[in-house]
């Protein structure tokens, strides 16, 4: 159905982004759970993380909504399953500036001066230009990465769900 394959080419995005940045997904499906479509489950999750590997992380969000921008065009390819996704690489951005002090300036905001309209705008703005500048990555990456997609994506159509050594090999034969 036009569904599961919009399901499967999300997807597809988020291991094939997940795989470039040596963090191949321990089993990926488009079998639905819950209210998600589909389904990437990682592995590994480290108490430390640097800025660049949150960075990634916003990128892997990105990935999904990015891959089915690539397949469907700019126009359909926007559509509302990735609405978590976005929600997990605004929350990422906003550690990144609030929680981190990662953004340049070393400062960490309170609870409190989020309140403060100069701060929120401030942040928001911080926000909206790492995910903009990570959605770039993430388009270009995404290109480079088609014919994995693409291959990814056939194969979930016909088998539901590959584990990290399909992955692997569509990687090895496909990937960018």
């Amino acid at each position: 159905s036009d569904v599961m394959e919009r399901v499967a080419y999300h997807e597809a995005g988020h291991a094939v982004l997940a795989s470039a940045n040596g963090h191949t997904p321990a089993f990926v499906t488009i079998t639905s759970r819950g209210d998600m479509g589909g389904y990437t489950h990682m592995a590994d999750g480290s108490f430390v993380e640097t800025k660049a590997r949150l960075l990634a992380t916003i990128r892997e969000c990105l990935a999904g909504r990015a891959a089915e921008i690539l397949h469907y065009g700019e126009k359909d390819g926007v559509s509302t399953g990735c609405s978590d996704d976005l929600r997990q690489a605004t929350e990422i951005a906003k550690a990144i500036v609030c929680k981190y002090g990662m953004d340049g300036e070393i400062f960490v905001v309170s609870d409190e001066d989020l309140k403060n309209p100069y701060y929120a705008q401030m942040i928001h703005e911080k926000v909206v230009g790492i995910l903009n500048d990570q959605m770039e990555l993430t388009s270009d990456q995404i290109s480079r990465n088609r014919k994995a997609i693409e291959k990814l994506a056939e194969a979930l159509l016909e088998k539901n769900q590959l584990n990290r050594d399909d992955i692997d090999d569509i990687m090895d034969d496909y990937g960018a």
